[in-house]
């Protein structure tokens, strides 16, 4: 009795195998079992698939044998120990897809983070090496000239400015040499009185009155010249290291 159920439960596992194996039966019966069962957790799976196997048992049990209780309570007890199994098989198989994924999942997302941080650097980058050839290919005159976007009227305006700074140093360096020549001509006619006998007297009044007053001019000339150098120097450097600024901003 024992070996006839041995034999008809074998029967149905080599049936049950054969049928997965055929690609019919795997594409077609199993599909929407399977396809249903992937949206379960892993309790639920293991108890549709054990309905599933006593589905398949019954279906290939000699209609004479599925009546008989022994064989019927034999064939559910090696369903039982298959089932045992497959619990085993299942939750081994879950909590390892799960880890896996969590690590791939993990390791995606740190792969793409530093994909977006490198891609970002390197456009910034990209950008800005643009600008700074595009801004040395061309002659500073030429941009000057443009006026187009805001980088290159800045420019502009800068020029401008120097060369109302050289304009106005320009006039004040004029003004004082107008003055120097007064000052020599007022010494030239000193020296000519001093040579003169006649009013010798006056000409030493009068020359030490002009020596004080040229060393005034003098005095005064040459610490307008030192002003204006210190302060058209300063303005230089100001402006050319805004000018570098403006240039490594754009």
């Amino acid at each position: 009795m024992t070996s006839i159920a041995n034999e008809s439960s074998q029967n149905a596992f080599l049936s049950l195998r054969a049928r997965l194996r055929t690609p019919e039966c795997s594409s077609q019966q199993f599909s929407g079992r399977v396809g249903t069962a992937a949206h379960l957790d892993g309790s639920k799976i293991q108890e549709r698939l054990q309905r599933e196997l006593c589905k398949v048992l019954a279906a290939h049990l000699a209609p004479d044998k599925q009546k008989d209780a022994s064989s019927t309570s034999e064939n559910y007890a090696l369903l039982e120990k298959l089932a045992g199994r497959l619990d085993s098989l299942a939750a081994t198989g879950s909590n390892l897809h799960q880890q896996s994924t969590s690590e791939i999942q993990s390791a995606s997302e740190e792969i793409q983070s530093k994909i977006d941080d490198f891609s970002h650097e390197s456009l910034a980058a990209l950008a800005q090496s643009t600008r700074l050839y595009q801004i040395l290919a061309q002659p500073i005159a030429e941009v000057a000239g443009l006026g187009v976007d805001g980088q290159e009227e800045t420019i502009a305006e800068q020029i401008a400015l120097l060369r109302d700074d050289f304009a106005s140093a320009d006039a004040r360096i004029e003004l004082l040499h107008e003055q120097w020549q007064l000052c020599v001509r007022a010494e030239q006619e000193a020296w000519k009185r001093l040579t003169d006998d006649k009013d010798e007297p006056r000409q030493e009044l009068d020359l030490q009155d002009l020596v004080d007053a040229t060393e005034g001019i003098m005095d005064n000339g040459e610490t307008e010249i030192k002003n204006i150098e210190s302060e058209y120097a300063e303005y230089i450097q100001i402006e050319s290291l805004r000018v570098m600024q403006t240039l490594m901003e754009g």
